[in-house]
Formats: C-alpha cells, sequence, structure tokens
C-alpha cells in the first residue's frame, strides 16, 4: 500500500503510535521526518481505516494511488458521431478481451473522441495491434461509405505516424 503522509510534525509521536495500534490488525511503521510523518501500513483494510482515521482528525495529509487503483486511459478519435458507448465497449470486450472500466464521450465541435478508461494492464502495446480492426468494425455500423472511408485513411495515418515516432513520443511525457 502507498504511504500515507502527514504533514508537519506530529505533536504526540506516541498517542499516534498508540492510536495506530488500536486501529491497525498487521504491521505498521512510522517515520518521521522535518516536515512529516510517514504512515506505512500493510493491507488495504487497515490501510483504509488509518486513512479514515487521519481524515476524520482532520490532518492535513496526502497520500498516492495504490497500484491496484491505477488505470490507463485511451482516446478513440475518429468515429462516426452516432456511435454508441455500448458499442464501443461490446466491441472491445468481445472481439479484443479488453474491458474497458469508463468509457466517456467527450465535448467536442468537431468529430466525436471518447476517452476510454481501462485497467492498468491494458497498455499502448497490447491496443496497438488491435486498434485497426476495432476501427473497421465501429465504423461498418456507419451507413455512409464513403464517410467511413475518409475515417479509416485518417485513423490508418494517425496510427502509422504513432508507430513512426513512438519512441520520440514515449520519451515526451
Amino acid at each position: 500500500m502507498p504511504p500515507i503522509v502527514i504533514d508537519g510534525k506530529t505533536a504526540n509521536p506516541n498517542q499516534l503510535i498508540a492510536d495506530l495500534k488500536a486501529i491497525v490488525q498487521g504491521e505498521f511503521s512510522v517515520k518521521h521526518t522535518n516536515r512529516t510523518t510517514v504512515l506505512f501500513v500493510d493491507g488495504k483494510e487497515d490501510y483504509e481505516k488509518v486513512l479514515n482515521n487521519v481524515k476524520s482528525e482532520k490532518m492535513a495529509y496526502h497520500t498516492y494511488t495504490a497500484s491496484s487503483d491505477k488505470s490507463h486511459a485511451f482516446v478513440l478519435r475518429g468515429l462516426a458521431e452516432n456511435t454508441k458507448i455500448q458499442d464501443i465497449k461490446e466491441d472491445l470486450e468481445e472481439e479484443h478481451e479488453i474491458t474497458a472500466r469508463e468509457i466517456y464521450a467527450m465535448k467536442t465541435k468537431e468529430s466525436p473522441l471518447f476517452l476510454v478508461v481501462t485497467d492498468p494492464v491494458i497498455t499502448l502495446g497490447k491496443i496497438m495491434p488491435n486498434c485497426d480492426i476495432l476501427f473497421d468494425q465501429l465504423q461498418s455500423r456507419q451507413l455512409d461509405a464513403l464517410k467511413v472511408k475518409i475515417n479509416i485513411s485518417y485513423f490508418a495515418a494517425a496510427i502509422q505516424y504513432i508507430r513512426n515516432n513512438i519512441d520520440t513520443l514515449i520519451h515526451e511525457e
């Protein structure tokens, strides 16, 4: 679990440790620095208990996202205006074994954009081989064949650009 960092020095470190012993069932450790007190707790349940206690005591703190709660997000561009979120979700799951946590239709004046939030194991490397196929399947639901052909050419050009410049794009982040 990520550490819970309490801002400022703890006024009564012994009381803090006593409180932690009462709350936490598993192992924990406390690290005091010049400006913060850092709490390390094993186990999600104990982590939640300590975090709730810190919040209820109205302590200034920060923490980080647990690995299990992290996600990746990708933007789908160039799809037809009438593409439904449910269609995207179904195609991702059935055809590509990619489970989307959430899919949001982003509001734009031009072509629609969809933000797809996935588990952290779904990376660009896993998605790239599936992009062209997924795009074709989603666009096949559009009746205007010319529009589909134009969108496919834009999408193919964008994918090719990413493939050609992947090293540069990764290092820019």
